[in-house]
């Protein structure tokens, strides 16, 4: 049981699961849209433990005396299901529609696309997940993001504290491609595309010629390249033709204009980055608001992108970036072997 369900039964006495998480589980049948057997099988889990599944804007009920009770909230408001953080970060982000994508930066980071059916890599690099409405959205997360810059904040700023401000400046002060730096940002192992939870971190290409600023804007650009794999993954699966418009900004690096050209850059694609950055809660409002009427459909595009702007690449600083794409994904996988044998040494193997 997720912890949504555990809190949607407090509140109504009701205890179901959307298809949303059951898929993010990877336990829903996406054919069928229940639970999937031969998976649960494979985990060993018994069908009658787990909740009858719904859709996400399912009104499941109303807030009942205990709610009322443990709350404050008053009796007999709807409590609409809901849906899983990618999907709700996908619907609040505006790109509900067929072939919009969202790219997203927080402690870790994401690049999903919306699709109006389940797609499936056989190079199991991209997972699927159900959204609402027979929509569905396709893509890869990285483990490492916000909580790679966090490590390099702490590191730096053992003996002086420095602010995420600071850190950002420093970075400008060096050119795209950090005078021929690559950082291998995978402090945490590796999710997509690579799957690799052996992957670690590494700093190519120092000289005493580098300095902090150096080090601190190849840390933010290789937490992009890494996007960058799951961009190109996602490209290949479901072919250019099937993208619409630009690629739009959530998450905490949306607040850094830096980072955000960076992404333009790397991606050579426009960045689009709405008024409203927290995702997750504006599509979970828009959820509900659709499973109660208060709005048609989960298309928030108007509203949630009304007032946002556009960063543009750098035609220089992406041609670099396109030489330095190259030397990161060489760079990955001849150290792929060199990653193990350090794991393996890390646990006294």
């Amino acid at each position: 049981m997720s912890a949504k369900e555990w809190v949607v039964g407090r509140l109504t006495g009701e205890y179901v699961c959307d298809r949303g998480v059951a898929s993010g589980a990877g336990l829903l049948n996406m054919n069928s849209g229940d639970w999937d057997e031969l998976a649960l099988r494979a985990a060993g889990v018994d069908p009658g433990e787990l909740n009858p599944l719904v859709e996400p804007t399912t009104v499941i009920g109303e807030t009942g005396a205990w709610a009322a009770a443990a709350t404050g909230l008053p009796e007999g408001i709807p409590v609409v299901v809901g849906s899983s953080d990618a999907a709700s970060s996908s619907v609040g982000s505006g790109v509900a529609g067929i072939g919009q994508i969202a790219a997203m930066i927080g402690t870790s980071g994401a690049i999903r696309m919306t699709s109006d059916y389940p797609t499936t890599d056989k190079a199991m690099r991209c997972w699927c997940y159900y959204m609402a409405d027979g929509r569905w959205i396709v893509g890869g997360a990285t483990n490492n993001g916000g909580n790679v810059l966090g490590w390099f904040k702490d590191l730096v700023g053992a003996a002086k504290p420095v602010s995420f401000e600071e850190l950002m400046a420093l970075a400008e002060e060096a050119p795209a491609g950090a005078a021929g730096l690559v950082f291998l940002a995978f402090l945490a192992g590796e999710r997509a595309p690579g799957w690799n939870q052996n992957a670690r971190g590494a700093l190519l290409g120092l000289t005493l010629s580098h300095g902090a600023s150096h080090v601190a804007r190849s840390i933010l650009e290789g937490t992009v390249y890494q996007l960058h794999g799951i961009y190109a993954a996602l490209e290949e699966l479901a072919g250019a033709a099937a993208f619409s418009g630009s690629i739009v900004a959530s998450g905490g690096f949306a607040k850094s204009q830096l980072w955000l050209e960076i992404l333009a850059s790397v991606l050579n694609t426009d960045i689009e980055v709405p008024a409203m950055l927290e995702g997750s809660a504006a599509g979970a409002a828009a959820l509900a608001m659709a499973a109660t009427g208060h709005r048609s459909g989960l298309d928030w595009t108007a509203c949630v992108r009304r007032g946002s702007r556009v960063i543009h690449p750098k035609p220089a600083d992406a041609a670099r970036y396109r030489r330095m794409l190259e030397v990161y994904y060489r760079a990955y996988h001849g150290l792929a072997n060199t990653f193990d044998e350090l794991v393996a040494i890390a646990d006294g193997e």
